[in-house]
């Protein structure tokens, strides 16, 4: 039986966005999240996180933050997806300040970072040399109910290696062992 006449919905317009993601389109993908409203459908949040990653893997970190920074204005309310790809494209673009602002935000906007969020913060902090921020949100991980993880203890142990702070190492072996 031959369709007749099948309009585009939101689910289509973002699984082809997300197709752009995957393949590496980042243009095609921002041009067709800007198509939709003009083809009277409404982008949700998974349509705009579609497009924000796409603008990450194409190494555009500065479209996918401003992606983020329009959201509310267009009445979509990031969720913690949206809030962890945008502090992980801000550290991929060197911006560790601006990714630790959009980290602290999150609990403002009545987020709760995830295992996730927090791994990226501290991955960051250790691959900007900031060892010392580092420790800090590693540190504050279990008082926010976040178990850190390998991943956790790993860029910990990591940013004291690059800030040659071996004592600062040292010190997080005497702090109790992770939960199986």
């Amino acid at each position: 039986m031959p369709l007749k006449h099948v309009i585009p919905n939101v689910v289509s317009w973002t699984a082809a966005v997300s197709a752009c993601d995957r393949t590496g389109q980042w243009q095609q993908a921002l041009s067709l999240l800007f198509e939709m409203p003009l083809r009277e459908v409404v982008p949700d949040v998974i349509s705009w996180s579609a497009a924000m990653n796409a603008c990450e893997k194409g190494g555009r970190w500065q479209w996918a933050v401003r992606l983020f920074s329009e959201m509310p204005s267009r009445t979509l309310i990031p969720n913690m997806i949206c809030c962890s790809a945008a502090v992980i494209v801000c550290g991929k673009g060197g911006q560790w300040q601006q990714a630790l602002v959009l980290f602290a935000e999150m609990p403002l906007r009545e987020i709760t970072p995830s295992l996730i969020s927090w791994n990226a913060a501290v991955s960051l902090c250790e691959k900007q040399g900031q060892w010392q921020q580092a420790l800090n949100l590693f540190a504050k991980m279990p008082l926010k109910q976040i178990q850190p993880n390998v991943i956790s203890w790993s860029a910990a142990v990591s940013s004291c290696e690059r800030g040659d702070q071996y004592r600062e190492a040292l010190s997080l072996f005497a702090r109790p062992p992770l939960e199986k």
